[in-house]
């Protein structure tokens, strides 16, 4: 039986699928600390009988060939050899895919991109992640890095990103960049009270702002990849998506005309559920 886990910055979804349905879903915070998380995925999996293998998605750069956590800013750690030292701890095998990426085979197998051909998603969470789908295939890249759209470059010289630098895309619209830009606004509630109070001055600039910098970073992904549909998600992007057919409008007025002639842009209808769901599908086709 496989056990799937997406580790996101702040939080750890975990459950089992079966008979494609997800079972067994629970939610816990997620340690800074590695070796409180190996100590938790202990307790996870001690409450099941029969899981041979973990399938975590992981909120990071990942190389996927040696097993490596290579960098999770948003959790602060680094060049971790995660398989070798999961897998030693808990006597199972363990596969490690990053988050968006397994979010995106979730999307292809069981979401909003099953039957595409070529297609994308891009989530807004505490950073922004991607992933791609290429002639009915998840693809990697040479070091398993293909779809770090959060890390393309809008402005040169540009605001300091968690990946150490300047200028992406994350750091304009990531919900940690935006949580930041609010402190610098002087608002004193949190991102997801903007929701409730979109009439105020603070709102206004915060949706101008992520409108501007979503639809210049999905109009760069339309022109690199030409894909048939985009799936759009994450707690950010679902929790703003009054301003998706905003975002969506532009991002297509700006990219190039061959490359929207026959774009589908749409939200997950997933949800939280696509990283766990597209970690459990990848193990299961690589086992």
């Amino acid at each position: 039986m496989i056990l799937a886990l997406d580790v996101g910055a702040t939080h750890i979804k975990s459950g089992v699928v079966k008979n494609d349905k997800l079972e067994d879903k629970t939610d816990f915070e997620t340690p800074k600390n590695f070796e409180e998380f190996l100590k938790l995925l202990e307790e996870i999996t001690s409450s099941y009988k029969n899981i041979d293998t973990l399938s975590i998605a992981i909120a990071g750069q990942v190389d996927m060939k040696k097993g490596i956590l290579k960098h999770a800013p948003n959790l602060g750690w680094k060049n971790i050899n995660f398989v070798e030292l999961v897998q030693n701890r808990l006597k199972r095998r363990i596969v490690l895919i990053n988050d968006v990426r397994a979010i995106t085979y979730g999307e292809y197998v069981y979401g909003g991109l099953r039957g595409v051909e070529n297609g994308a998603c891009i989530f807004v969470g505490t950073g922004i992640g991607g992933g791609v789908i290429i002639d009915k295939e998840l693809r990697f890249g040479c070091d398993s890095n293909l779809g770090e759209i959060g890390h393309i470059k809008l402005k040169p010289n540009g605001l300091k990103c968690t990946c150490g630098k300047r200028g992406c895309f994350e750091a304009y619209a990531g919900g940690l960049s935006l949580e930041k830009y609010l402190k610098k606004l002087g608002y004193n509630k949190s991102l997801k009270d903007l929701a409730s109070d979109k009439e105020s001055k603070v709102a206004k600039k915060v949706f101008d702002r992520f409108v501007l910098y979503m639809s210049y970073g999905l109009a760069s992904l339309i022109n690199m990849l030409n894909p048939c549909k985009i799936v759009l998600g994450g707690g950010v992007m679902m929790g703003f998506d009054f301003l998706f057919e905003e975002i969506k409008s532009k991002a297509i007025s700006l990219a190039i005309n061959p490359s929207v002639e026959n774009i589908n842009i749409e939200l997950s209808k997933l949800g939280n559920d696509a990283g766990i769901l597209g970690a459990y599908a990848f193990a299961l086709k690589h086992t």
